[in-house]
């Protein structure tokens, strides 16, 4: 369960001068989409390391990359407190690039580990010239489409940091929000909601598709902010006894939501990358 408390402010535009924040460089942060009537974009996106071991493999990382998907930076070793150094940040990114291929340029976004960002961390990001990060929440009542962090975070400021009201420096930086799920029983979710109430006593397959459903359909009936689904992919695989158990129901919960969602017209599954490509030249659904 996801436990925070979130402030939506007005920190687009400087004070008395709107021509700060000018389009595509700078977004600011709205509910209301970017042109009427867009499409609604689903993204999966899976956390830690790809791999048939305890590590990434860099042998699998290529072959998800040239499946089409997307390679993201997690950091080097993942060790609470992340403290967004240019080591962990970096060493992931040349590591990607040199070992798995990956083009340099190609690794564009960012998602702290344990969602820990801060001001340091957001800044460094913007320095190294990503493109964007996924790390920040948002609920039905900060539902925004992504927006640039030129004049701060408006959706999420979690208990674990201290953002909120802090000058960001991060000028151009994205920000991809992550959609909750709520649940009557357990409240607010955001990561692997099948884990939910304890890995060793989840809750039904089929109540945790029922809440992306509601979920979803939340976004696709309003303003079609982009909506994920965000996974260990260790939780959906072969059991690894005793602290992990098989993830086939898991799996089946996902893969049924997403065959929902993706029954509706004018819904595009898509990469976090090509979610910014859409942010900088959008378009309606019928383009």
């Amino acid at each position: 369960m996801l436990t925070s408390v979130r402030v939506l402010n007005t920190l687009c535009l400087a004070p008395g001068d709107p021509t700060k924040c000018k389009f595509p460089s700078c977004q600011c942060a709205s509910t209301t989409p970017p042109v009427p009537n867009p499409p609604q974009f689903l993204l999966l996106t899976f956390d830690d390391a790809v791999q048939q071991v305890f590590y990434s493999d860099p042998y699998l990382v290529t072959q998800w990359y040239a499946q089409n998907n997307e390679v993201a930076c997690h950091t080097v070793t993942h060790t609470p407190p992340f403290t967004g150094t240019y080591a962990e940040i970096e060493g992931q990114r040349a590591w990607v690039s040199t070992l798995a291929g990956i083009p340099r340029g190609k690794i564009t976004g960012f998602r702290h580990p344990f969602l820990n960002y801060t001001v340091d961390s957001l800044n460094l990001l913007a320095k190294m010239g990503f493109t964007y990060d996924s790390s920040m929440s948002s609920t039905s009542s900060d539902r925004v489409w992504p927006y640039t962090l030129d004049y701060g975070t408006v959706n999420d400021c979690l208990n674990i940091v201290n953002v909120c009201g802090k000058e960001l420096k991060a000028q151009g930086l994205w920000e991809i929000p992550m959609a909750t799920v709520n649940s009557a029983q357990y409240g607010t979710q955001l990561m692997d909601p099948y884990n939910t109430p304890s890995v060793a006593s989840p809750q039904s397959p089929d109540q945790v598709t029922a809440d992306y459903r509601t979920a979803f359909d939340q976004h696709y009936t309003t303003n079609r902010a982009p909506f994920g689904v965000y996974v260990h992919p260790v939780w959906l695989g072969a059991a690894q006894p005793p602290a992990i158990p098989d993830g086939a129901s898991k799996r089946a919960a996902i893969a049924s939501f997403i065959d929902y969602a993706l029954s509706k017209p004018d819904v595009w599954m898509v990469t976090n990358a090509q979610v910014i490509e859409y942010m900088k030249r959008p378009v309606s659904a019928a383009e």
